[in-house]
């Protein structure tokens, strides 16, 4: 379980108090903070996260490598059952990638669309 954060980054709060979440909520939690993790980030694994400064904050990024890897990022995630449909937005001139998928979870389903915050890769974000 977790505690269910809202999408500004606070608790969110049921009577004054945080609150724990489970299902289809708990699930696109977590993919929210996979997409979220930059490989290096985590200094007890190195290894771990997501190569954002390899393969994506690139001048000429591979799409087709960038759609196998985050629709991996979401097929990896503990109670994702499969994906229905995946398709990556990417602005050459920006560098920021968005996503639109539709995932078989435990419990039900998760729809992101091109605008969720919480689904948005920018380089700009990485740097501050």
């Amino acid at each position: 379980m977790v505690i269910r954060r809202i999408p500004a980054g606070d608790l969110a709060l049921k009577r004054g108090s945080p609150y724990y979440i489970d299902g289809p909520d708990y699930i696109r939690q977590k993919l929210s903070i996979r997409f979220r993790f930059f490989l290096g980030e985590w200094f007890l694994n190195q290894l771990e996260g997501v190569p954002y400064f390899r393969d994506v904050f690139v001048h000429n990024p591979n799409l087709d490598v960038l759609t196998t890897l985050f629709k991996n990022i979401v097929l990896d995630c503990p109670g994702v059952l499969s994906l229905k449909s995946f398709k990556l937005h990417f602005d050459p001139s920006t560098r920021a990638a968005s996503f639109e998928f539709q995932a078989m979870v435990d419990g039900g389903v998760i729809v992101v669309a091109p605008g969720d915050e919480d689904f948005i890769v920018d380089p700009q974000r990485a740097a501050a």
